[in-house]
């Protein structure tokens, strides 16, 4: 009993690791007037449940989405890509509601990541993240 037990436990110990994949992704910022150059490294962490991306916006927090579904479609030219539907964790401050998005991901290799931000029925902001 015991042994089976263990052997469960350590197969989904490693289902829940090979089902997450962690990226990084940098920007450059560099100010005219100054001449200072900043880089950020992000953290993007993926799963079929959960997706956070460390300094999202300048580097003031962790966006943290909740996977609502996975469809996997074309998009543009990229070909074959998995488009996650999620929704915020935190609700957005302004209007008091959860953000819906959706992060495209290209299938065969992943190398740039779309996050689509819902600002009403109409309009999306988009932003690209280069994925390494």
């Amino acid at each position: 009993m015991k042994k089976s037990f263990i052997l469960i436990l350590l197969f989904s110990i490693s289902i829940v690791s090979f089902s997450q994949k962690t990226y990084t992704s940098s920007v450059t910022t560099k100010y005219k007037t100054e001449g200072e150059v900043i880089e950020k490294s992000r953290t993007i962490t993926i799963s079929d449940t959960k997706i956070s991306i460390s300094d999202y916006l300048g580097g003031t927090r962790t966006l943290v989405l909740t996977v609502d579904n996975i469809v996997e479609k074309e998009f543009g030219w990229d070909g074959l890509c998995k488009w996650y539907y999620c929704t915020s964790t935190e609700k957005d401050v302004i209007n008091d509601e959860f953000t819906k998005y959706i992060v495209i991901i290209k299938k065969s290799y992943p190398s740039d990541m779309s996050v689509f931000q819902k600002v009403d029925e109409v309009t999306y902001l988009r932003n690209t993240f280069s994925l390494r």
